[in-house]
């Protein structure tokens, strides 16, 4: 793992955001959502939630940090399509309990456009 990019006080509320939505990180995703990282490889077993945990953070960065594009990247066109389809979930879930701007620290949440590019 690299580096930190942001002070903790400046990065979206991840794991919060996680445990509304009725899951409980492991300290390995604790630490990759909150990391604030700008390049990151995950080496972790199968079934390990790699693509779960990404998928919350894709979601969370879109929503509490304005400009952010998120570009969902796999080797196969089957593993994007449920990584996309994880973020929408995530996305459209009620809990998802998007915090009040003062429970935020000042930080504004707003409503990011997804778009979706075709396979080449």
């Amino acid at each position: 793992m690299t580096t930190p990019a942001l002070p903790l006080s400046s990065r979206p509320p991840a794991v919060r955001v996680m445990r509304n939505l009725g899951l409980e990180p492991d300290p390995w995703q604790i630490d990759v959502l909150e990391g604030g990282y700008q390049r990151l490889l995950l080496n972790c077993c199968r079934q390990a939630g790699k693509s779960t945990t990404v998928a919350l953070l894709g979601v969370v960065e879109a929503i509490f940090v304005p400009g952010t594009k998120v570009l969902l990247v796999s080797r196969s066109l089957r593993q994007s399509t449920e990584l996309f389809r994880m973020v929408a979930d995530f996305y459209r879930r009620p809990r998802l309990a998007v915090p009040a701007a003062a429970d935020r620290g000042g930080v504004a949440a707003h409503q990011p456009q997804p778009h979706c590019l075709p396979a080449v």
